[in-house]
This record gives C-alpha cells, structure tokens and sequence, in this order.
C-alpha cells in the first residue's frame, strides 16, 4: 500500500486572498525516486515542498499545511536574533 501525499491547495489559496498584494505561496513537486523513467513511480516518490512568504513582512517559511504558517512569530524571531547580534557587537554586552 503506497502512502498518498495530500496538500489543500484550496486553503493556501485562500491565504493568498486574505492579503494578495503581499503574500504568495510556491509549491514544488519533486520525485524523490533515482529509478530510470522506466519504472512506475508512484505518490510515496514525491517530495511536496510548500514555501509560503509576506512581502509586506519580508519573512517566509517552509509548511506542509496553512495550520503551520506562523510568519510573525517568524519575523518577531528573526528580530530578535538581530538584535542580540547587534547589541553584542556594538554593546559587548550580553543580549538575553
């Protein structure tokens, strides 16, 4: 029994739409087998990769489902990590 790999496009159409000026969704399917095209590949072969990103936030990450999209705690990360970077370069103090 082969394992089928289901992703709802519909609702990362959806998250689209709720601000389609800013993000945007990119999906890539690849075929995880190394078999010639000679044999059968089947669902379980592919690799389904979704990359969701805010131009507006600047941020994006990898997901397999509109569940997992978190892009402000992502930005709110990436800030951070910025700035403890900066406040030890310019402050040589500790950032925690």
């Amino acid at each position: 029994m082969t394992k089928e790999v289901n992703v709802d496009l519909n609702s990362f159409v959806d998250w689209v739409n709720e601000k389609p000026q800013a993000r945007l969704v990119h999906i890539e399917i690849q075929m995880r087998s190394s078999y010639s095209s000679a044999y059968a590949v089947t669902k379980a072969d592919a690799e389904i990769k979704v990359w969701v990103y805010d131009r507006g936030l600047e941020v994006g990450q990898f997901v397999k489902s509109v569940d997992e999209i978190d892009l402000e705690r992502r930005k709110e990360d990436e800030e951070k990590s910025l700035l403890a970077q900066l406040k030890k370069k310019y402050e040589g103090g500790d950032a925690a």
